[in-house]
C-alpha cells in the first residue's frame, strides 16, 4: 500500500542535474553572491519565517537572471504561493521541490517555449504544432500572456502561422479540445506508444512530443503545477477524470526493472497535488516491459524489447501498471538470473 505524504523525495542528485543543465546553457550559478543564477535552499517546515524571508530577498538581489529555489519537505503549491507572495511575480515550477523565479518575463516565456519545442528544427509541421501547444498552455496559465510575448516567439508565429490572431485562435480551440473526454480516450488508444487499459493510459515522458497535440496540452496543463514533465519517467492519464500522474523510478534509463520511488497525482479540476512515497523494503514495485512505454526510435527500445521477450519466456505475463514485486519475482525466477537484472 502506498503511503501518502508531503513530498520529501526530491534528492540532491536530481537537483544537481537541473542546475547542470543550466550551466550547459551558459549560466553561471552560485549558492550565494552575485551570478546569472543564484541557487538557494528553503526549508519552510523547520526554518524561521522572518529569517527565510530576508535570506530569499537577499538571494533575489544577488541573482542577475534567475533565482533557483529548492525546497525539500514541502508541498509544491505551498512553496510556490509563498514565493509569489514575497516577490509579487510568477514562480515557475521546474520539478517537484525546484522552482525558477525569472527577473525578465521574456526569459520565462522563452524557457516555457523551449520545453515544448522538439529538436528537429526546420520541420514546418512540427514547428506549427509546437507553437500551438505552447500558446494553448500560455492561455491556460494566463489569459493575457499571449498579448505580450517575446519578440523571437512572435517572429516564429508569423513565420509558421502567418497571422498572430489566427495562431491564438487555433491554440484556444486546441485548449478547449482537452475537455472532450471521448476524444481524449480515442487519442490515447491511437497513440504511437504507451499502454492502455480501461481506466488509464501510460507513456514515457520521452514519447509525449509525438502524441496528438490535444494530449500534449492535457499533460502540459498538469506540468504547469508539476514542472517540466521531462523530469518524470512514466506519465499516466486518468481517462475517467481530469487527473494526471507522474511516476519516478530509481535509475529508469539504466535498470531493466527499475523500482518505483514516488508518484505525484495532479487533479486539474481542483488544482491539487497529492504526493505518494513508494519506497519500501518489503514490497518494492518494479516496472516491467519498458519497451511498451517508448517509441521504437528510442535508443534503448531494442534492448528493452529483447529483455521483455526473455521475461515472457520465463513465464512473466504482460501486465499494465504493477507486476510482481521484487520480493515476489525472487521467488518466481532463479537467483542467478535475478542477480543479472536487479
Amino acid at each position: 500500500m502506498s503511503k501518502k505524504s508531503s513530498f520529501k523525495d526530491f534528492n540532491r542528485e536530481g537537483e544537481n542535474t537541473l542546475l547542470d543543465n543550466l550551466r550547459e546553457d551558459g549560466y553561471l550559478i552560485v549558492e550565494n553572491g552575485s551570478a546569472n543564477i543564484v541557487h538557494y535552499n528553503v526549508d519552510i517546515e523547520t526554518g524561521n519565517p522572518q529569517a527565510l524571508l530576508n535570506e530569499v530577498k537577499e538571494a533575489w538581489k544577488d541573482s542577475k537572471d534567475i533565482l533557483a529555489i529548492s525546497s525539500p519537505g514541502i508541498k509544491q503549491r505551498e512553496i510556490q504561493q509563498f514565493l509569489e507572495n514575497i516577490f509579487s511575480t510568477t514562480v515557475t515550477p521546474v520539478a517537484p521541490g525546484m522552482f525558477y523565479i525569472f527577473k525578465n518575463s521574456d526569459q520565462r516565456e522563452n524557457y516555457l517555449y523551449s520545453i515544448q519545442r522538439r529538436s528537429v528544427n526546420g520541420n514546418v509541421a512540427m514547428e506549427k504544432e509546437d507553437l500551438l501547444v505552447y500558446l494553448a498552455l500560455a492561455r491556460f496559465r494566463s489569459e493575457n500572456v499571449t498579448s505580450n510575448l517575446p519578440e523571437a516567439i512572435q517572429e516564429n508565429i508569423k513565420l509558421y502561422h502567418g497571422n498572430f490572431l489566427k495562431a491564438v485562435s487555433l491554440s484556444k480551440k486546441l485548449l478547449f479540445s482537452t475537455g472532450d473526454k471521448k476524444n481524449i480516450i480515442d487519442l490515447c488508444k491511437s497513440a504511437p506508444a504507451g499502454v492502455n487499459d480501461t481506466e488509464s493510459f501510460y507513456i514515457h515522458s520521452s514519447a509525449v512530443p509525438d502524441l496528438d497535440p490535444t494530449l500534449r496540452v492535457f499533460i502540459g496543463m498538469a506540468g504547469i503545477f508539476y514542472g517540466d514533465i521531462n523530469n518524470s519517467d512514466i506519465i499516466k492519464i486518468h481517462k475517467n477524470s481530469i487527473k494526471i500522474s507522474f511516476y519516478n523510478y530509481d535509475d529508469f534509463n539504466n535498470k531493466l526493472l527499475p523500482e518505483l520511488h514516488s508518484r505525484i497525482k495532479i487533479d486539474l479540476a481542483k488544482q491539487q497535488m497529492n504526493f505518494y512515497n513508494h519506497k519500501s523494503k518489503n514490497n518494492q514495485q518494479l516496472l516491467y516491459f519498458k519497451d511498451k512505454y517508448v517509441l521504437e526510435t528510442h535508443p534503448a527500445y531494442q534492448k528493452w524489447k529483447t529483455f521483455s521477450e526473455t521475461l515472457k519466456s520465463k513465464g512473466i505475463k504482460e501486465i499494465d501498471e504493477y507486476g510482481p514485486s521484487k520480493q515476489e519475482l525472487e521467488k518466481l525466477l532463479d537467483k542467478e538470473f535475478i542477480k543479472q537484472i536487479i
